[in-house]
């Protein structure tokens, strides 16, 4: 599958709508060149919390995103609920 195929089986309820949300969240506006970078900590399919790195990139034509995972996220925080 793709890689957003993946990636969503990895994090089950979070829809491509929830994680536009999540990166408009963090971008700025500018014309071009890197418009944000965040680290943002999302549920698996088990409500288990992991740290993602993204950072979003616009090239004039389209804003590209990266998106990483970095590890489990150790600790307490509030997960953003996407059921």
């Amino acid at each position: 599958g793709s890689m957003l195929g993946r990636f969503a089986q990895f994090l089950g309820g979070l829809t491509e709508t929830d994680l536009f949300a999540l990166l408009v969240g963090y971008c700025g506006a500018q014309r071009g060149g890197c418009l944000g970078q965040s680290e943002l900590v999302l549920p698996d399919r088990n409500g288990e919390p992991h740290l993602f790195g993204f950072e979003t990139f616009f090239n004039s034509h389209e804003a590209l995103t990266l998106g990483l995972w970095l590890r489990p996220h150790a600790g307490r925080v509030a997960v953003a609920d996407f059921y």
